[in-house]
């Protein structure tokens, strides 16, 4: 189901489902059923195609030691901050109820930070690999552990565009040819709005109308959408590895 439009009556302000919730929060349950599946050395099995009803402790038991294994550290980060996000993303809705149009266009930017946060903490491999993270390397990070929480709002966008997880292609929208990663720059720009050292810089400041929350939630729909659907992929091919028999010993 896809997330509905923006409703001032609920907290939950996508219409009753919350973009947020549709994948990042299952990416825990989602690996660990695909290790414990792939214990099980017939293809079928690890599939979990075809499960028999004395197959089911074998399975449960299998579940529980890759949770022992893996589960309490693997996302613990990225859990906190998909929680985060959708705090945010409440934060908003209550907002948007009382017609302060700033704060949720704040709070809808920073929901969308925090899950691109998450994000990093999914795909650590991967980040290692950016641009972005080398050049942060070389300058040093504040953190010892946790190296994602220093990347900025900016650095964010720009890797969640060198991984694809953002579309490079480029379309016209409001009158402004760019792609995914462009609009979440305006976001991100909008968001901004919240520190004086931006608002006093300009001399004309945006005035923040619900038409420009529309604008703000329209563009976090559409980033949430692909973040989505990069984890349900690689979800994908988690399961489709796990599926394959292993190979003959020699």
């Amino acid at each position: 189901m896809l997330p509905g439009r923006v409703g001032e009556g609920s907290d939950n302000i996508s219409g009753g489902v919350d973009p947020v919730w549709l994948g990042l929060d299952r990416v825990r349950s989602i690996q660990v059923c695909v290790l414990a599946a792939a214990e099980f050395k017939s293809a079928d099995r690890a599939g979990l195609i075809v499960i028999k009803a004395d197959d089911l402790p074998r399975l449960v038991d299998s579940i529980g030691n890759c949770v022992c294994r893996f589960g309490g550290k693997l996302m613990y980060m990225s859990d906190r901050l998909t929680e985060l996000a959708k705090a945010y993303h409440n934060e908003a809705g209550r907002c948007l109820r009382g017609k302060a149009y700033l704060a949720p266009c704040v709070m809808q930017g920073a929901a969308l930070e925090s899950m691109l946060q998450a994000m990093c903490f999914l795909y650590p491999d991967a980040v290692k690999k950016t641009a972005v993270y080398q050049k942060k390397q070389k300058r040093g990070f504040q953190r010892k552990r946790d190296k994602a929480l220093d990347f900025k709002y900016v650095e964010l966008i720009n890797i969640a565009s060198e991984l694809g997880w953002f579309p490079p292609k480029k379309v016209v929208v409001w009158g402004k040819r760019t792609n995914v990663a462009g609009f979440v720059h305006e976001l991100r720009g909008l968001r901004n709005y919240v520190h004086p050292g931006v608002w006093s810089r300009e001399q004309k400041p945006l005035r923040f109308t619900k038409s420009v929350f529309n604008v703000v939630f329209e563009i976090f729909e559409v980033a949430n959408d692909w973040l989505l659907h990069h984890v349900h992929k690689s979800m994908l091919k988690k399961i489709e590895r796990a599926k394959k028999p292993p190979e003959p010993s020699a």
